[in-house]
């Protein structure tokens, strides 16, 4: 089902992998686990955020494609919008159009098996971003209930249970056209941790990726705490009800996808040439990584000792006043 007729200057043959899905949703979850299992994402200085390099609001990471999110952006912004107020037209300009491609070859140059980037917003910005992507595409997509959601972001966004019940529609509205066009994989977010680790396993073996990897200590509680905290009573409209059943059905077709043969035409060389020369740029990225946290680690030593010095100064002249006012009294006494 991959839609061959579009044109297409890179010239690649490799598939490569789109992740996404409505915001808060796991998109995060599921791309670090297609990239241990092989889908490069880029080098570690080129993503947003990861494990290392955390924030509050994601303490696992974004991994996203700093460049493309960035693009992204620019795409939404040259139509008027954002990620949470979606223009009904997207138009890319030529600019825009030759920096999508240079990226997504740098990436599809540097991979060991395949290649590919997770961004929520390519979920609207898939149309006029078709000309400058690669010709197979397999999107992988997760979706979650409307209220989790909801939640999610107004502890992250203050945005009130409306606006991002009615994002969420509109997100997950445009995801499902999008597996209308192309072949990939949905996934469920409320599955059981065991239902959602065992259908990432089914889907890596399907895609000859590696299955041997271990996502018990990715997939922990601090990923689910708007689960425990969402509004159950709020009122969600049959549209969107209706819509997220629409989601589960599709998320229970994984299995009759049809699967592109990732290794297919892979030779052992390149991917050994490929493993040496991205273990290389990321062995220097943590070695830069780890001399600057060992700086910020000095930094703050120096910074506790001066504090030290200081509660050791301040200890004294309390000491001094506490015999100031010992002498006083006694004087008084007297």
């Amino acid at each position: 089902m991959y839609d061959q007729n579009q044109n297409n200057c890179n010239t690649h043959e490799q598939v490569f992998f789109l992740i996404t899905g409505m915001h808060r949703s796991g998109t995060s979850f599921i791309a670090r686990a297609f990239n241990l299992a092989g889908v490069y994402l880029g080098e570690y200085k080129d993503l947003i955020s990861d494990e290392w390099r955390h924030t509050n609001e994601n303490l696992r990471g974004h991994w996203e494609n700093r460049e493309l999110l960035e693009l992204t952006e620019q795409t939404l912004l040259e139509s008027d919008g954002t990620w949470h107020n979606i223009p009904e037209k997207l138009d890319v300009s030529e600019n825009i159009g030759n920096q999508i491609q240079k990226v997504v070859n740098k990436l599809q140059l540097n991979s060991l098996i395949t290649a590919g980037f997770k961004d929520p917003r390519i979920i609207f910005c898939m149309e006029s971003w078709r000309t400058y992507l690669p010709n197979k595409l397999f999107i992988v997509g997760i979706f979650r209930h409307p209220l989790k959601v909801a939640e999610s972001l107004k502890n992250r966004n203050n945005f009130s249970y409306e606006k991002s019940i009615s994002l969420w529609y509109r997100y997950n509205t445009q995801l499902l056209e999008l597996f209308k066009k192309y072949d990939g994989i949905l996934l469920n977010f409320d599955w059981p941790k065991e239902k959602i680790l065992s259908e990432l396993k089914l889907s890596f073996k399907n895609l000859h990726l590696s299955e041997s990897i271990d996502l018990n200590q990715w997939f922990t509680e601090d990923l689910l705490r708007s689960n425990q905290t969402y509004d159950a009573s709020y009122k969600i409209d049959s549209k969107t009800t209706d819509l997220y059943k629409k989601l589960q059905e599709r998320s229970m077709i994984n299995s009759q996808i049809q699967f592109p043969n990732l290794v297919e035409g892979k030779s052992l060389e390149k991917i050994i040439e490929n493993y040496s020369r991205n273990f290389q740029r990321n062995e220097e990225y943590f070695r830069s990584l780890n001399s600057q946290k060992q700086k910020e680690i000095d930094q703050l030593n120096a910074a506790i000792i001066e504090k030290q010095k200081e509660i050791i100064e301040l200890t004294k002249d309390i000491s001094d006043l506490s015999r100031r006012i010992s002498q006083i009294d006694t004087t008084q006494i007297s």
